[in-house]
């Protein structure tokens, strides 16, 4: 009898825990989590996330309340992680500023990966169904602090540079871009890469003012994010393009002589100029005019070949069209003047010439191309004249 007793004894105690547990968890979430220990807070939040989402908010401020005295118990960031995930929306609607404070405290608190990358997950849909511009400088501020921080995790900050790319604009564009430009996260290159093409549309602003301040070997850098990429719409390429050639030019003109590559620089030139001539961007009509000028100089400092010199000529009549025919007229004469002196200029520069005034139909364009048919020009040259002739409007 008196073994019976103490075996039966042993299993009551052995099996108390268990008749406990159920008879907690069949009780409602909110006294399974008031009652419970952290394990049993963690399945009423779960229990709850869809009948009773505000149990999350209590989880979020036990959270708080405990993180100092039970420091890195993976309990505790268990907790977190669930009532972060089952956090409500209606709360971050009625109190954003608390809500991202509360978010704060416990990713600068608890070191987890989870919670962190949770957190993170978390602002960046709530910010999809109300935008607050206090999380995107949460998350700006979170980048910025890690930049110099070798042991940061990398699944951390590529969350997050994830969540700025959903939400950012011409602030989180500023550090990203000097994030991918140092190479301070080398493996992350791809990402900051992908964030930047995401916020660039509301960060064209921040770019054109990189733009206006870079030399030859940055702007070739955002020629490689913005203009060969084929994610970015043909605009903001076009746009992009155009405040990139206006700088070449300022620093093919006033520091021409501390450009360490000038040809380099030209096929530059001519490879921004053609993606303003495939997007037929005649916004850019007015520097077109002066990029005609510019290749030019450097067609006749031979820097640029007959070819290179007959696209710009093609571009340039596209871009600019009828604000072209001075300049092209102009320059014909110029090239009458060259033959009747007996220096004949090379046949594709001259067709190219003729073509483009063909091509403007410009009746102004009508005494400098008669004058091609009486020169010593090769026939198919004076030919070519002779329909351009016959193609102005008058």
């Amino acid at each position: 009898m008196k073994k019976y007793f103490i075996l039966s004894a042993i299993l009551v105690f052995a099996f108390a825990p268990v008749f406990a547990d159920q008879k907690l968890s069949s009780q409602s979430p909110q006294v399974q989590f008031i009652k419970g220990n952290i394990s049993d807070k963690i399945a009423a939040v779960k229990r709850s996330a869809e009948t009773d989402p505000a149990l999350a908010v209590k989880a979020i401020d036990f959270v708080i309340e405990n993180e100092s005295i039970l420091t890195g118990d993976r309990d505790l960031s268990s907790l977190a992680v669930a009532a972060v995930l089952s956090y409500p929306a209606s709360e971050y609607e009625a109190s954003k500023e608390d809500v991202l404070k509360k978010f704060s405290t416990i990713f600068n608190a608890i070191d987890d990966k989870n919670v962190k990358i949770s957190i993170l997950d978390k602002i960046s849909s709530l910010y999809e169904q109300e935008e607050f511009i206090q999380s995107v400088s949460f998350v700006n501020t979170y980048l910025e602090s890690q930049s110099e921080n070798k042991n940061t995790d990398a699944d951390i900050l590529r969350k997050a540079i994830e969540v700025v790319g959903k939400m950012g604009s011409g602030t989180s564009f500023k550090f990203l871009y000097t994030a991918y430009k140092t190479e301070c996260w080398p493996t992350l290159k791809d990402d900051l890469n992908d964030a930047l093409i995401k916020i660039l549309d509301k960060s064209l602003g921040e770019v054109i003012e990189i733009t206006k301040k870079s030399d030859a070997d940055e702007l070739k850098l955002l020629y490689r994010l913005f203009i060969e990429n084929e994610k970015i719409s043909q605009t903001l390429r076009s746009d992009i393009a155009e405040n990139m050639l206006n700088r070449t030019m300022i620093l093919s003109g006033e520091n021409s002589k501390a450009i360490k590559a000038p040809k380099e620089l030209a096929q530059f030139q001519i490879s921004l100029a053609k993606v303003l001539y495939d997007n037929n961007w005649t916004r850019a009509s007015e520097l077109g005019i002066a990029y005609f000028s510019c290749g030019r100089k450097q067609y006749e400092s031979e820097l640029i070949s007959d070819e290179d010199f007959t696209k710009i000529i093609l571009y340039v009549e596209k871009l600019s069209s009828r604000s072209s025919v001075k300049v092209f007229t102009g320059y014909m004469d110029y090239l009458n003047k060259e033959t009747e002196k007996g220096n004949i200029p090379e046949k594709a520069v001259v067709l190219s010439v003729i073509n483009a005034l063909s091509s403007l139909g410009d009746k102004s364009a009508f005494d400098c191309l008669l004058l091609v048919t009486y020169l010593n020009y090769p026939e198919d040259v004076a030919a070519a004249a002779r329909d351009a002739c016959m193609r102005l409007k008058w």
